[in-house]
């Protein structure tokens, strides 16, 4: 009795002995796949976080992107671009290339389609700005810049970055439209205004008034800088050169001097003009009148 009693102890400790190694063994091993399972919810994390932070970004820039599966006809849309076309964010919409093409004007698509033609072709790069209609029917400008890219086993891929610049557009449209009114203006007024460059002596414009008022055209004055000291009247040449070195110097006045009006149209009657000359510096870092 006893000596089976100290067999089963033998065979119970012999069995504590060998379940204590396996547990071990078992232990070592949940704690390296618990160690793995950690660090992969810690890159999940971050690649969450760059996610949200990129689309933030894209939302504040109001840039949408994408990248387009030639071979599978797929697009994968960022949040933003979904919202650009007037659409909510679908992570299980994958929209092709018919779909795409049909939010853009109507007008603008042909432009669209050989560009993206070309890409594939050339395997470059494209930059296009269209015209789009979003759901709610409104017009609105954006900005493509496409590049092509194969993958590791040779898929062709399209990735691009679209820009709503509707707001930019409009706000130059609106500028032109400024400039061409007060261009109108400027071509009709009663008085002549030119813009000469100093150090070059080259005259870069004369309005229509000088027409009525020296007698030479606009064009004349412009082909040749020293037809304008022709006119002065000489007794008045001094001034005038005077207070063009004064200009030169960065100083601006106006002046009354006489000018001698062409004989032919006016019989060389001497009248007096007052004569505003203002010199600024243009962006070449040029002086002109």
């Amino acid at each position: 009795m006893r000596k089976k009693q100290a067999l089963q102890g033998n065979r119970g400790h012999a069995g504590s002995i060998s379940a204590a190694f396996w547990g071990k063994d078992v232990v070592k091993s949940l704690a390296e796949d618990n160690s793995d399972i950690v660090e992969c919810d810690i890159h999940k994390t971050e690649i969450m976080k760059i996610k949200n932070n990129l689309n933030q970004a894209q939302k504040i820039a109001n840039i949408g992107s994408l990248e387009y599966d030639v071979e599978t006809d797929k697009g994968f849309w960022s949040d933003q671009l979904f919202r650009i076309f007037g659409l909510n964010p679908q992570k299980d919409l994958f929209p092709d290339y018919q779909m795409y093409l049909s939010c853009l004007h109507q007008d603008d698509r042909l432009a669209f389609e050989k560009q993206f033609n070309r890409l594939l072709k050339e395997k470059d790069s494209v930059d296009l700005v269209c015209r789009m209609i979003r759901q709610d029917g409104e017009e609105r400008y954006i900005h493509h810049r496409a590049d092509y890219f194969a993958d590791e086993d040779g898929s062709p891929k399209i990735i691009a970055t679209i820009q709503d610049i509707t707001e930019k557009r409009r706000m130059e449209e609106k500028l032109y439209e400024n400039e061409r009114k007060i261009g109108q203006i400027y071509e009709n007024l009663d008085v002549g205004i030119y813009s000469a460059d100093l150090l070059e002596k080259k005259v870069l414009h004369f309005s229509k008034g000088v027409e009525g008022i020296f007698g030479y055209t606009a064009e004349e004055f412009i082909a040749d800088f020293d037809l304008w000291n022709n006119v002065i009247h000489p007794d008045d040449v001094q001034v005038v050169e005077e207070e063009r070195a004064r200009l030169l110097s960065g100083n601006a006045s106006g002046i009354n001097i006489g000018l001698f009006i062409n004989p032919v149209r006016l019989d060389g009657l001497m009248i007096t003009v007052f004569l505003t000359l203002m010199i600024k510096v243009s962006l070449s870092g040029l002086m002109d009148l």
